[in-house]
């Protein structure tokens, strides 16, 4: 149910750069378009993998269409919400991991390659369970390691994602929830059975721990505009999420970035620091003088 929750409300916010392209008086030959906000779409719950590893996961698929001011049916322009697809990603992330702290579950952030966080797990359950029921990801693993190994480089992101639609398995027609869950159970031992029914059972409710967003705004914002003078707000709250999985609420971030006087809005989303606008409009006096 957690999962579930998680899902539509990133769906949610994706909702939000829903737009249509506006193919009327000057625009006609540009990519300009205006935000809708309106989006239809279905969503198709799947608890377990190909290999049938439990594998919680749901695909949303989204219909080409959308309504524009004038309350007319045209095309959706996806520019928008393709360029917000990691930072709904971590609206879903930070909503689960908020989910399961709530539960009274300890999670442990996980890492990819560069030291960022990925994701997140519930912490205590070993290593070596999460190995056995993550069969997919090992085979795909293995097979880029050895297609880089005969071709001696590494591999471009298009040709892992090649790898990993033609190491899939045909999907099973003929299996069952009980039949599956049977399957599960029995690559687990006495004793790890044990074990996981001992996290769920030891899981109680209690208060998160959260450290002051302000002070968390002005740590992150110095690193964030140090290389760039504007970015999108929703990539300023997905730093924050990223940085602080299950910790904050999103209308929390909000309201800090509203409140956070250090911060000017601009117009079509983008943000920047009160610091880079003064030493711009000092270059521009600068200039004139």
């Amino acid at each position: 149910e957690a999962h579930k929750q998680a899902v539509a409300f990133a769906m949610n916010e994706l909702e939000q750069f829903a737009a249509v392209r506006i193919r009327y008086g000057e625009n006609v030959n540009t990519q300009n378009y205006e935000l809708t906000g309106k989006m239809i779409y279905s969503s198709f719950h799947h608890d377990c993998s190909r290999t049938l590893d439990p594998q919680l996961h749901t695909h949303n698929v989204v219909c080409n269409v959308t309504g524009d001011s004038e309350g007319n049916f045209k095309a959706l322009e996806n520019a928008a919400m393709c360029k917000a697809i990691q930072y709904c990603g971590r609206v879903y992330q930070n909503s689960l991991a908020m989910a399961c702290r709530n539960l009274g579950y300890e999670i442990r952030e996980t890492l990819d390659f560069q030291g960022n966080v990925k994701g997140f797990e519930i912490k205590n359950v070993p290593e070596e369970i999460l190995d056995r029921f993550s069969k997919r990801t090992n085979d795909i693993d293995e097979e880029i390691v050895r297609q880089e190994r005969v071709l001696g480089r590494s591999l471009t992101a298009a040709e892992k994602h090649e790898i990993s639609l033609a190491t899939r398995s045909e999907k099973m027609l003929t299996s069952n929830a009980e039949s599956v869950r049977k399957y599960q159970l029995s690559q687990l031992s006495e004793e790890e059975l044990e074990l996981l029914q001992n996290i769920s059972e030891k899981s109680m409710k209690q208060p998160i721990s959260k450290p002051d967003i302000t002070l968390v705004l002005q740590e992150i914002l110095p690193e964030l505009f140090e290389r760039q003078s504007v970015m999108k707000e929703e990539h300023l709250m997905a730093e924050i999420l990223r940085r602080n999985l299950g910790i904050f609420t999103l209308q929390e971030v909000r309201d800090a970035i509203e409140k956070t006087w250090e911060i000017s809005k601009l117009p079509d989303g983008y943000i920047t620091l009160q610091t880079v606008m003064e030493a711009e409009q000092y270059t521009l006096d600068l200039i004139n003088r």
